[in-house]
């Protein structure tokens, strides 16, 4: 019989790992949630092992440790695509077998591939949830715990769709800090290439080229080594620890950043909350998918409370991590039997102060940014007719 370790959260929200004996992957997450564990992710100890139904789980070598944490083969509007089309197909009338075997004809690269897994495990009458089980670096808790949750409910088409709205959700984000911060990042590039320009002009393009190469090519050869190191030394997490608690002390950015942790917890407590997933449990769910560890670990200061029975206000009020006007709005949504859509309008208030703010944030960057290459180019200017003028007082002191 293989052995699996796994890695799983308690009712409080905590991280535990053990090692269980199990005919199959399937077995050993049944075994896991006997002991009331939420399994995170399962992975046999000796390399790859066919389970019952002739499936093979996935060897855990260098790249799951080195290359996923960097790039996991998945793009995120891939992700959001294929859980959109899948909630599609669903609610059109299509068995999950039939959809996902439609969808992996379309699909390439790796999220198509595991969509063709998926296929065949469904086909062979293992759950969805499963399959995705086995790519924790793609597939999130929150998305595993919405799609368990539809499995039980029978509501799963509704659960994938909610899937493809935080995603979306998720994007739309990015796309404003890409926005705000867009003009900035190309005067920088400007600051840097335009001063060569001359080359160019009087030299040609080839020497244009190695000037380039010369300035700007260690910077971003640099740039890209940073952040490899950076994403490597972030699957610590005490080392994210740090630096999730240090960025939300900035002014004005941070400030932003906890807006958008807060919207990400609401959005996603609202759909573990309405999919019937216990209230302990979504808590600590959706305080992971706030993508900030500081604040998700305080946010689980509430699980104690919650178990004693107090209310959900009552229990986020004591982690100081939500806002007043935003217990308050929870309080209202407790009396009147309306939490879920409550907290979706928290999720839509928080986002609106993040687009303020990120809507402010976008001229002040970009007027910095010009006021910083002002300074660049003064003292370029300086530098220029101080040498000009040095030459000019040497040839006539002679």
């Amino acid at each position: 019989m293989p052995r699996f370790i796994y890695r799983a959260k308690d009712n409080a929200g905590n991280s535990v790992s053990g090692a269980l004996e199990a005919e199959s992957e399937r077995a050993a997450a049944a075994l896991i949630r006997q002991k009331g564990y939420w399994p995170i992710e399962i992975r046999v100890v000796s390399g790859q092992h066919s389970d019952a139904h002739g499936t093979r789980t996935p060897n855990r070598g260098l790249a799951y440790y080195l290359i996923e944490p960097i790039w996991t083969g998945v793009r995120l509007s891939d992700l959001a695509f294929f859980y959109r089309q899948l909630a599609t197909l669903l609610a059109s009338g299509m068995t999950l077998a039939e959809a996902l075997s439609t969808i992996s004809r379309r699909m390439r690269g790796r999220l198509g591939r595991i969509v063709r897994e998926a296929a065949v495990h469904v086909q062979n009458g293992q759950p969805f949830s499963d399959t995705l089980a086995r790519y924790p670096r793609v597939f999130s808790p929150l998305q595993l715990s919405l799609v368990r949750a539809g499995e039980t409910s029978g509501v799963l088409d509704q659960m994938i769709g909610r899937i493809a709205s935080c995603l979306e959700y998720e994007l739309t984000i990015r796309r404003r800090i890409a926005s705000a911060t867009f003009y900035p990042k190309l005067l920088a590039i400007c600051i840097l290439v335009i001063p060569l320009v001359p080359k160019l002009v009087l030299q040609g393009s080839a020497a244009f080229l190695r000037a380039v190469w010369v300035q700007v090519g260690p910077l971003a050869v640099g740039l890209v080594l940073l952040v490899v190191f950076l994403k490597l030394v972030f699957q610590f997490e005490f080392v994210r620890l740090i630096w999730d608690c240090a960025k939300l002390q900035f002014p004005i950015l941070g400030w932003t950043a906890r807006k958008i942790a807060m919207s990400r917890f609401s959005r996603a407590l609202a759909a573990l909350y309405e999919a019937g997933v216990p209230i302990a449990e979504s808590v600590a769910v959706a305080a992971d998918a706030c993508g900030n560890i500081y604040l998700a670990r305080k946010l689980k200061g509430a699980l104690a409370g919650l178990r004693s029975g107090a209310t959900l206000t009552e229990s986020l009020a004591g982690t100081q991590a939500v806002s007043s006007i935003v217990l308050d709005m929870l309080a209202t949504g407790e009396k009147t039997g309306s939490t879920g859509s409550v907290l979706n309008k928290v999720a839509d208030y928080m986002d609106e102060e993040a687009d303020s703010t990120l809507q402010k944030v976008g001229p002040v960057l970009f007027v910095g940014a010009v006021l910083i290459a002002g300074v660049i180019v003064g003292f370029m200017v300086v530098n220029f007719y101080a040498g000009y003028f040095g030459q000019l007082l040497g040839g006539s002191g002679q």
